[in-house]
């Protein structure tokens, strides 16, 4: 979470820290680990901050897996269309982790780089993974 925040510029850093309750100060602290975040500054991160590597991050080593309620991204999709984008960015962000394994394979060797690269990909697929499975199980218990 903490390159996820800390690559936006100090003063959208500011804004964040207004938006969750805290300080610019408080906020650096929890972000360098120094402080623990409480449920509801977690809450109300990630609703200024809809970016959904931060509830992966929180999430992260529970066995859970952060899914979003819609296309996020574009709001004004109907629920069909929320659907049908949702199995395009499961497609494309799978493929995306498989083409990152293609490249890294064709050496025959993995680097901790490329690793890195990969087991990003892979959480950003499951992401779309599970996305998908929340759009496609409000059709089956309307």
């Amino acid at each position: 979470m903490h390159s996820v925040l800390m690559n936006t510029a100090r003063g959208q850093l500011s804004e964040i820290a207004d938006a969750v309750g805290l300080s610019y100060d408080a906020l650096y602290a929890r972000l360098r680990n120094r402080v623990v975040f409480s449920p509801e500054e977690v809450r109300a991160l990630i609703t200024a901050v809809p970016d959904a590597r931060i509830a992966s991050w929180v999430l992260l080593n529970t066995g859970y897996i952060a899914a979003e309620r819609g296309a996020l991204d574009q709001p004004d999709l109907n629920e069909q269309e929320s659907l049908r984008h949702s199995v395009i960015r499961m497609l494309i962000e799978a493929s995306e982790a498989a083409a990152q394994v293609e490249s890294a394979l064709r050496d025959g060797y993995v680097d901790h780089r490329e690793a890195i690269q990969i087991q990003q990909d892979i959480e950003t697929a499951e992401r779309a993974i599970a996305t998908l499975r929340t759009h496609v199980s409000r059709y089956r218990n309307p």
